[in-house]
């Protein structure tokens, strides 16, 4: 067996604590003043990270090392270090800490500190000082600054801690040493350190690590260094340039990045220059981190004769204008006096001051200390155009200083040359020399293109690396000669390879058994199979000696086989919560949970108390069949989670306190549970008890069963289970019935807070399938005034927006509570159709590149909070974000203890559009399931015992409270209902089809404000195309009324499967689609096999042509005196006299290379199949009366004999031809009948025995088989007639019938057999159109009878010309009482400004109207209206719906025709409304 072990670190990522960075920022500045300072001279890292510590593991067995010269590769000596970070003290007051130490090989600086003592030590080697401090405790925040440098043969290090409710201290060090730092022996180690070092575990949260060096001798000062180490690297992010735009009209793209972002610009007429009226805006899909540098180049075409504004900066929803005229710009307050009409470089940096550069010169500062997180960019003109170019935005803010560049991104890319350079754009940003060859006509500063850029086809950029000069965007791919847009499961794209590692070519995952979440295949990690689990909620006794209530009865801990009903072979998951109240003494080990198979303790936990300097520390073990396989030991105050998993081979030992997680596998080769007999101890178990008190808190104990083995990424996952199971806080949910407009909705959990959801504004427009509408002037609130429920809160909703809409980013949603807030923030991304996600929380942000909702549809979104650490300031939150399938993670650490008062959606400072509804709010550290299985419908599940279903995955709907495929949902689409889904709800409904295109979809959705549809009833035709067009590859077969697919040569036919009239590839030529043989192989063709001048397009060996030297068809064999060599025909050499069956050999006279005539397969050149070799050599064909045997290769004579059983298929061809020569369909004593009339008397077969299925087939189109069936066959002399069963009424025009064998169509004498020409072919036979069964033609059938039952065809005639008609109805006459067959049938349409009737199946009607009288014509039909049926009445413009009547708003008298024949009955039968 082997022994696994982890440490699940606790992190959280980029804490700010703004108050101490801006108390240092403004005290440095009130030093130096307000100008922006570049770095010079020194080098800066940040190490983004916020690390848990171990605290207690043993040495080497958890480290973080950070080595210098991997930081900073450059250099290879150190003047000066200076580190700074913001850390938060754990650990156990019995031990000493290391912060963090710094080693040469020669040198250890290590900081310690000790929570008992509230000491801190600084240590250079054996030299140490150290200092009290007694604000150090866990339940703060410090800020942490380290001075290292050389000066005068000796190391001098400043130590400085700030707590801002107790200032700074300080500790200084000196140390003598001789030597020199070199950079690569230097690291930073903290963690559990290498025994090497000598140094103490490390016990901390650390975050913000900024670490600079120099390597001047006159380095900068101890101020300038860490004001630099408190901005930000500068990263290029975005970098707009107008000349795409030539090929991209109205639209701005960015060339620089992982997403070459699109800008829609509006009103935009000349590619650079803003036009009045016309604007743009810029906006962030990226980490600000609170600091932003943005640079443009900007010129007036005519000069502005006031000031006004022309860019508006928006950092989060603070606004700063830039304002330019009569050769003046003002920002803020100030204004300076510039030519506005040559070519301005605008540099703005955002930190705590706004700076504004103009050409290199700083020119206006102001203090501006709001953090920034999102920002906007508006640039827009009312009275005068100006030019822009080289838009470029930065994150960060700090900027160096080189040989010739001014002011340097970190990232190697110049902002700002120094005089006498040019920024050359075509060169990375780099400055070059001013010079003939580089020169700055266009725009000073900035060297023109040499030589001239290349103008790249639409969607995309330059590329000097690439053979053409240009390369598609991200998020489009190569394909011919045009840049294809990457498909939605791989947005960002570079080649479609890019897209295809996890997928096959139709897109879908290759590994059946992966999720897929419509970016990623997953595979699942973890997964929980059982939807009802055991959760012990109730009040759990203490144990102990000093409890003040004990439960003494040991069998209340424990878990009976009856209540687990474990099953051998069942894997076995159990948890539980354990504090000490108190303890008064040390105690030894103490049994507090196992496991027993019957009598057999199998697993134990136990508890042990020791004392380490002076405190108690406890010990908790884990046996194995009495075997020790575990040991952890937390703190006396710790709150421990303990849990346990097996699946009686593996196991899994975990525990989670405030400090840290813990787990650890092992995995076994042997069998310890041997039977079902299983029961579960948890806490008194053991008759002993301790001196204090042990609890097993209010947190649930929790077992679950059948949890398979998780990988090993997936083990840390069942800490999830920790996770507490809590009912519904807040639910809300669009009424559509209530009142309108309305201004709230309440909430309908059934909590007894009762908080409604209350708007702005009244909501205006609302709707079932996407919710209530939000916008500028409606923003709706939830308010909790005694919120008990924590800091965050887990929050579900549907979303949809508006496509019609054009969106900037705007804040969606606002989680305040008593001193902070969390903001979530949307941004557009219009070519990709999405909008970006991003979060900010605690001065921390986030950007999700996966998680992000989609336009033009329903969105699930869930925002899910859990505290993974919680000590009195220090909370880490992991915060979900899901959208649809896409989860994403992120941490933050904040301060506790803020309750949220009020959750706002909406933003009433930006235009936008959007729908809301399905509102649920859970508290946080709720238990979720996300399912990443094919097995579950549901994907998100709501808390552990009764696991409730929060979010269904693609392919489920909900009906009548149960879950139901799609394609059960499209099933329930019949001829008068038609099923729809609501996404919004994930529910499956049915409607009356209002359209022609409805009656044919087989499942529709609500998008766009309209019914789409999504599948049609016909599976092969386009729902895209309203279901009037068959799909790609399909053609309408008008014999059959339904989409057939295509031959696999054609990409798309016509009329038949084989008229292709589109091909795959360029070289086939329709409409065979044939291959066209191509010298070198090519992009998108065909090959053929190399004989073939042209081929097939389905087997590239059946040549349709023969290369040129080839002309022997099929084979496409050599010319004669010709032979095969190397795929050659190279000329016969010496050649000789061949044998008659050759036409020519080669060597000798019977090696034939081609055969004669008749004659196949050389070189032995026998006849081919049907033909006998005669006397004379040549090969002859059977004659009449002879019969080919294929074995002898010779004619043999027919014999005729009454042997007529399988034997007769080896004579068929000695036999005549039997022909059809008529087939119809008759009705006979009120029965259906077909009829084939053959041109012989038949033979009499008893048929009695045999299935009718295996003789012939018929099929009536779209119509269901349990409607009718076939029966009775029978041989009336020359005439085989069958009998039409019908179990329903129908319509239908034709039946299909096809003989499947001739052996019973035999002529009488014998003589003659059916042709093999009518085998498997089908005959059309003309029938109805209205079938009725025997008991409606007997029988005088009410109206009732016929219309309730009658069956339509499922999917009409494509190329039926009813279409836009808004109301319609068939009708069929029957004459008399004693009408077996409809005599002709019509349909009523009402239009807009007509209503009309219309002959549809039988135009004998115009000839027996042909006559002068006329009378008002009567209506009597049946009509479903909301499920119930009416009768409806119409006549002389007056409708009448079950005997009331009113006027028809169409005022037409429908004048029609009396027949000659007695008066008619006229009856009518539902067919659809629209």
């Amino acid at each position: 067996m082997g022994v696994k072990s982890q440490i699940q670190q606790k992190q959280g990522r980029r804490l700010f604590i703004l108050a101490v960075q801006l108390f240092l920022i403004l005290q440095y500045t009130e030093k130096t003043g307000a100008s922006y300072l570049p770095l010079k001279y020194f080098q800066t890292e940040s190490i983004d990270i916020a690390e848990h510590q171990p605290c207690l593991q043993l040495p080497d067995n958890q480290s973080t090392t950070i080595l210098f010269q991997q930081l900073f590769p450059s250099k290879q000596q150190v003047q000066r270090i200076a580190i700074t970070f913001i850390t938060a003290f754990f650990g156990y007051s019995a031990y000493s800490y290391t912060l963090f130490s710094i080693h040469q090989s020669n040198i250890a600086i290590s900081l310690d500190y000790n929570l008992q003592s509230k000491k801190i030590f600084l240590k250079v080697n054996e030299k140490s000082q150290e200092t009290d401090y007694s604000a150090l405790a866990i339940e703060n925040w410090f800020f942490i600054n380290l001075d290292i440098q050389l000066v005068d043969s000796k190391i001098e290090v400043l130590f400085q801690i700030h707590l801002s409710s107790s200032g700074n201290t300080q500790i200084p060090l000196t140390y003598p040493f001789l030597g020199q730092f070199i950079q690569s022996e230097l690291e930073i180690n903290y963690g559990n350190p290498p025994i090497r070092l000598g140094v103490n575990p490390s016990c901390q949260l650390i975050s913000h690590l900024m670490i600079g060096v120099a390597y001047q001798t006159t380095p900068p000062s101890y101020n300038d260094i860490f004001y630099q180490l408190f901005q930000v690297k500068t990263n290029l992010i975005l970098s707009y340039d107008f000349f795409y735009t030539q090929s991209n009209p109205g639209e701005l793209i960015s060339d620089i990045g992982d997403q070459f972002l699109k800008i829609k610009l509006q009103n935009q007429q000349l590619n650079n220059t803003i036009s009045i009226n016309s604007n743009f805006i810029l906006t962030n899909q990226h980490e600000t981190n609170n600091q932003i540098t943005f640079s443009f180049y900007i010129k007036f075409n005519t000069l502005p004769t006031t000031i006004s504004t022309y860019l508006q900066i928006f950092f989060d929803k603070h606004s700063y204008d830039l304002q330019f005229g009569n050769n003046q710009i003002k920002f803020g307050t100030q204004t300076i006096n510039q030519n506005i009409q040559i070519w301005n470089h605008i540099l703005i940096i955002q930190q705590y001051y706004l700076y504004l550069f103009v050409n290199g010169i700083e020119q206006i500062s102001f203090v501006n200390n709001i953090p920034v997180f999102t920002f906007k960019y508006f640039f827009y003109s009312n009275d005068s155009s100006f030019q822009l170019n080289h838009i470029r935005i930065y994150t960060g803010s700090l900027l160096s200083q080189g040989a010739n560049c001014f002011l340097k991104s970190s990232d190697g890319s110049c902002v700002l040359c120094m005089d006498d350079y040019l920024l050359d754009f075509q060169n990375k940003m780099k400055c070059v020399p001013k010079s003939a060859i580089n020169t700055d006509n266009e725009i000073p500063g900035v060297k023109d293109w040499n030589p001239p850029r290349k103008v790249c086809p639409k969607n995309m950029i330059n590329d000097n690396s690439s053979i053409t000069g240009c390369k598609c965007l991200i998020g489009y791919y190569f394909d011919g000669n045009n840049c294809v847009k990457c498909p939605k499961y791989c947005r960002y794209c570079n080649s479609l390879q890019d897209c295809n590692q996890q997928r096959d070519e139709n897109g879908n995952c290759q590994n059946k058994d992966a999720f897929d979440n419509g970016q990623s295949c997953l595979i699942p990690l973890f997964t929980i199979p059982h939807r009802q689990n055991i959760r012990k909620f109730e009040s759990l006794p203490d144990f102990g000696q000093t409890c003040a209530q004990m439960d003494t009865n040991l069998q209340n801990f424990i878990f009976a086989k009856d209540q687990l009903k474990f099953n051998l072979g069942d894997s076995i998951f159990f948890s539980f919560y354990l504090v000490a109240k108190t303890i008064n003494n040390i105690f030894n080990e103490i049994n507090i949970a196992n496991i027993q198979d019957g009598n057999n303790q199998i697993i134990k936990i136990t508890l042990s108390c020791q004392i380490v300097n002076s405190y108690y520390i406890l010990f908790l073990k884990f046996y194995v069949k009495d075997q020790l396989k575990k040991q952890y030991i937390f703190d006396q105050n710790d709150f421990a989670w303990i849990a346990f998993w097996t699946d009686n081979n593996n196991f899994v030992f975990m525990m989670s306190t405030n400090q840290y997680n813990y787990y650890d596998q092992l995995e076994g080769t042997f069998l310890f549970i041997l039977s079902s007999n299983i029961q579960i101890c948890v806490g008194r178990c053991d008759t002993n008890l301790i001196n204090g008190c042990l609890s097993l808190t209010n947190f649930p104990i929790t077992i679950v069963k059948n949890i398979p083995y998780p990988t090993q990424q997936g083990i840390n996952q069942f800490f999830s289970i920790l996770l507490n199971d809590y009912q519904l806080i807040g639910r809300y949910k669009l009424d559509i019935n209530q009142s309108n407009p309305f201004s709230s909705i309440s909430d309908s959990s059934g909590q007894p807070s009762q908080s409604q959801l209350q708007f702005s504004n009244p909501v205006q427009i609302f709707n079932q399938f996407q919710g209530f509408q939000l916008d500028q002037n409606i923003v709706a609130s939830i308010t909790y005034p005694a919120n008990q429920y924590g800091d965050l809160f887990n929050l579900s909703f549907n979303i949809e927006f508006d496509s019609s809409f054009q969106y900037q980013s705007f804040q969606l949603l606002k989680i305040t509570n008593q001193n902070t807030f969390l903001s979530l923030f949307l941004v557009p991304d219009y070519d990709q159709q999405i909008m970006v996600v991003q979060i900010y929380y605690i001065n921390v942000s986030k950007t999700f590149k996966n998680a992000v909702l989609l336009l033009n549809q329903s969105n699930f979104f869930l925002i899910a909070a859990r505290v993974e650490t919680k000590k009195q300031v220090i909370v880490t939150f992991y915060i979900d974000i899901v959208c649809n399938y896409i989860k994403e993670t992120f941490e933050v650490v904040v301060n506790p203890g803020n309750s949220i008062y009020q959750i706002d959606f909406g933003d009433n400072t930006t235009q936008y559009k959007v729908f809301i509804d399905n509102i649920n709010i859970y508290q946080q550290n709720v238990f979720l399931y996300y399912d990443y299985t094919n097995i579950d419908p549901c994907f998100v599940y709501v808390n552990l015992a009764y696991m409730n279903c929060l979010y269904l995955k693609r392919g489920y709907l909900y009906y009548n409270n149960q879950i139901i495929t799609f394609e059960q949902c499209s099933n329930m689409s019949q001829l008068n209902q038609a099923s729809y889904m609501n996404l919004k709800d994930q529910t499956c409904n049915i409607k009356v089809p209002q359209n022609f295109s409805e009656y044919l979809c087989a499942l529709m959705s609500y998008e766009n404000n309209k019914f789409v549809c999504s599948l049609c009833k016909d599976g092969n035709a386009d729902p895209n195309l309203n279901c009037l067009v068959c799909k790609k590859s399909y053609f309408f077969d008008s014999l059959t009324n339904k989409c057939q697919q295509c031959d696999a040569q054609c990409l798309a036919c016509k009329d038949k499967s084989s008229n292709c009239v589109d091909c795959k590839y360029i070289n086939q030529i329709t409409p065979s689609c044939d291959c066209i043989s191509v010298k070198q192989t090519q992009q998108n063709t065909c090959q053929c096999n190399y004989k073939c001048g042209s081929c097939s397009g389905i087997d590239n060996n059946i040549c349709k042509t023969c290369s040129s030297d080839r002309r022997v068809m099929p084979n496409c064999d050599c010319n004669q005196i010709y032979e095969e060599k190397s795929k050659e025909c190279v000329e016969i050499q010496n050649q000789i006299n061949c044998d008659q069956k050759c036409q020519y050999c080669i060597n000798t006279t019977d090696n034939c290379t081609i055969c004669s005539k008749n004659r196949i397969n050389p070189p032995s050149c026998y006849c081919e199949y049907g033909y006998e070799e005669l006397s004379d050599g040549s090969c002859s064909p059977c004659q009449k009366g002879f019969l080919y045997d294929s074995i002898s290769r010779k004619c043999k004579a027919c014999s005729y004999n009454s042997q007529l059983g399988s034997g007769l298929n080896t004579q068929q061809q000695c036999l005549k031809s039997l022909n059809i020569t008529y087939n119809n369909s008759f009705q006979e004593k009120k029965k259906y009948y077909l009829r084939f009339t053959f041109d012989k008397n038949l033979q009499i077969f008893n048929l009695s025995g045999t299935e009718l299925n295996k003789i012939a087939s018929f099929y009536i189109p779209e119509i269901k088989n349990s409607s009718y069936s076939i029966i009775n066959p029978q041989f009336i002399q020359n005439q085989f007639q069958v009998e039409i069963n019908v179990k329903a009424n129908f319509q239908a025009d034709y039946i299909f019938a096809t003989f499947l064998t001739n052996k019973y169509f035999l002529s009488q004498d014998q003589e003659f057999i059916l042709n093999e020409k009518y085998l498997n072919t089908q005959m059309k036979i003309k029938i109805g159109p209205f079938i009725f069964k025997q008991e409606i033609l007997e029988n005088q059938a009410t109206l009732d009878d016929v219309s309730r039952t009658f069956v339509f065809p499922q999917v009409p005639d494509y190329l039926s010309e009813i279409d836009n008609i808004q109301f319609s109805l068939f009708s069929y006459q029957l004459q008399g009482k004693d009408a077996q067959q409809p005599n002709f049938a019509f349909l009523i349409q009402v239009t807009n400004d007509s209503l009309e009737v219309k002959n549809f199946f039988n135009s004998k009607i115009e000839q027996r109207l042909r006559n002068n009288f006329s009378y008002n014509l009567h209506l009597y039909l049946y009509l479903v209206l909301r499920n119930k049926w009416r009768i409806l009445h119409l006549s002389n413009g007056i409708l009448c719906i079950n005997n009331t009547c009113t006027n028809l708003s169409l005022n037409v008298q429908i004048q029609y025709t009396k027949f000659k024949e007695q008066q008619s009955d006229l009856k009518g039968v539902f067919q659809y409304v629209h």
